[in-house]
């Protein structure tokens, strides 16, 4: 008969595992948006989809760097508006519009601008933030109010993915690196880099001299009993 310390080490190292990630998982939806006179905009969103819900229900208020939240868009050819963490002055999700089965985004930046993105979904909940299941491929407005380029037009194209937010170490011996996350774009082209590490990437973490177990000592005592006989 095997004997199951084999197996019951496995298991240890998988719990040990599943203790470190701590993490939630990073939405990010993109769109594309056109108003009246025909002029298009293209946008994208983050943010983590673990974040609590503030004192009032339905309402999520992100605020400094984490957890991970961020915006950009562009109207027709002006230059491009990028803002996340700490840059976006304000950066609140409302789920309880229209019974529920409304997102919205509140979001200004230092520059003075105010967006706002309303999509329809299917039922959201008030106490946690939707994934991707829940958002339809077209439908809603998107809203810039305030700066040089006011814009207001509806929401004709939408996609969303999901992606891991890296986990915060939990060694103190580990350097800390700030999440890298890519939005998705709409072309064969490169997705565009919305947040830039701060800090060069961690180095693999040297490996930490393990005491001989039990079974090894014992080994080696026996081993040295015979050379001696």
């Amino acid at each position: 008969m095997r004997r199951p310390w084999p197996v019951l080490l496995v298991l240890s190292l998988a719990m040990g595992v599943a203790d470190r990630v701590d993490a939630g998982t990073v939405v990010t939806v993109s769109f594309s948006a056109t108003d009246a006179n025909g002029i298009i905009a293209t946008g994208s969103f983050f943010y983590d989809q673990s974040h609590t819900v503030s004192i009032t229900s339905g309402t999520f208020i992100f605020q400094g760097s984490l957890p991970v939240h961020g915006m950009s868009y562009q109207i027709a050819s002006f230059p491009k508006v990028v803002a996340s963490g700490a840059m976006c002055s304000k950066f609140n999700i409302l789920t309880t519009g229209n019974g529920g089965m409304l997102f919205e985004l509140d979001e200004s930046s230092s520059a003075g601008c105010q967006v706002v993105v309303k999509i329809p979904t299917s039922m959201l909940s008030p106490t946690s933030l939707p994934f991707c299941n829940v958002f339809p491929m077209q439908g809603g407005t998107f809203t810039v109010a305030g700066g040089p380029h006011p814009y207001s037009g509806n929401i004709t194209t939408v996609s969303c993915m999901q992606s891991m937010v890296l986990p915060a170490p939990q060694d103190p011996g580990e350097q800390q690196c700030v999440p890298t996350i890519i939005a998705a774009t709409r072309s064969a082209a490169a997705p565009t880099l919305l947040c830039q590490p701060t800090a060069t990437p961690c180095a693999a973490t040297a490996a930490r001299p393990r005491r001989a177990g039990c079974l090894a000592r014992l080994f080696a005592c026996r081993q040295v009993r015979l050379c001696r006989r």
